[in-house]
């Protein structure tokens, strides 16, 4: 049998969420609650503490509780790092930055981890290279939770950018401006790098090679100098454009296109053909995905993604 207090804190929960308490709104006085529900105003003050400390409430001094604009539905959000993705730190900073902006609005902590937490409803996972197994364990035990960035397509919902189109505008874009004999270099050891990769195979414009850190510059140079070589090369990743870089303003005629991964990218607006969103952006969305997915207000299946736009060399943004 449920106590006065669960049960008043249960009434007070769902006259929130389904809108008999709008959004904004002021709720009845602490002495009135408890006239209303036959309880004592000390269990209506307790109520009204724990609904606060869970995100549905506000209270003021001296004028009274109020229903959030926003409702805190989560109490803490982990941003998962599964165990294929390596050295996430290089490149998570931004993603992290939007999910983390977007949740202290709410009052909601995040942090990152490679351990899965315990079940609980009121927390929160954002996955990124999540494991099937992972998904499925998710689903039993009714953790609210959403897969970012990489594939995931076990995942009811998920929050990525479009590759597809990314590419596919990059590849117009070039394109249009005389690249006949296009290239993708990009670190296909890594999820991200292999989608836009994928991408780029769709669009039939030319080959696709593997690189790193260590071996880009020599690889590029072998394709630069060959009886066949690229008009136009785009380069994925926040480090690899800068890997050659160099290499290819020894060959002015070859055009550069490059997928704004990191904003430091944007430096090299003067020469390249950028494919510009933004990971925060990105960040922001999946945390808006995730916080309806708690609130299930969101459908099975769901894509979401961030705005693109293909801006040529010596665009001012």
């Amino acid at each position: 049998m449920k106590t006065k207090y669960q049960t008043l804190y249960d009434t007070m929960r769902t006259r929130i969420e389904s809108g008999f308490y709008p959004r904004g709104g002021k709720l009845p006085g602490q002495n009135a609650l408890a006239a209303e529900c036959g309880v004592s105003p000390i269990t209506t003050k307790r109520v009204l503490n724990d609904l606060e400390a869970a995100g549905y409430i506000l209270r003021r001094p001296r004028s009274g509780s109020y229903v959030r604009g926003e409702l805190r539905i989560l109490r803490e959000i982990t941003i998962h790092i599964g165990r294929t993705i390596e050295n996430p730190s290089a490149w998570l900073g931004d993603f992290w930055r939007g999910v983390e902006r977007s949740a202290a609005e709410l009052g909601i902590p995040v942090r990152i981890s490679r351990e899965l937490p315990e079940a609980d409803p009121l927390h929160g996972l954002i996955l990124i290279g999540a494991e099937a197994s992972d998904v499925k364990l998710l689903k039993q035990t009714g953790i609210p939770h959403v897969a970012a960035i990489t594939p995931a397509p076990f995942a009811a919902c998920r929050a990525s950018v479009d590759y597809s189109a990314v590419t596919k505008a990059l590849v117009e874009a070039m394109r249009h401006a005389g690249c006949r004999n296009l290239c993708f270099l990009g670190n296909l050891q890594h999820a991200v790098h292999r989608m836009a990769a994928h991408a780029f195979r769709r669009t039939d414009s030319g080959p696709v090679h593997s690189i790193n850190d260590r071996n880009a510059g020599r690889i590029a140079e072998k394709l630069l100098n060959s009886e066949n070589p690229p008009d136009g090369v785009i380069v994925m990743g926040a480090f690899l454009p800068f890997c050659l870089f160099p290499l290819l303003m020894e060959h002015p005629a070859v055009k550069l296109g490059v997928y704004t991964e990191s904003p430091a990218v944007l430096n090299l607006h003067r020469y390249a053909f950028l494919a510009h969103y933004e990971l925060e952006e990105l960040g922001r969305i999946t945390f808006r995905l995730l916080h309806d997915t708690a609130l299930k207000k969101n459908e099975a299946g769901e894509l979401r993604c961030p705005p693109f736009e293909i801006l040529p060399p010596d665009s001012r943004r």
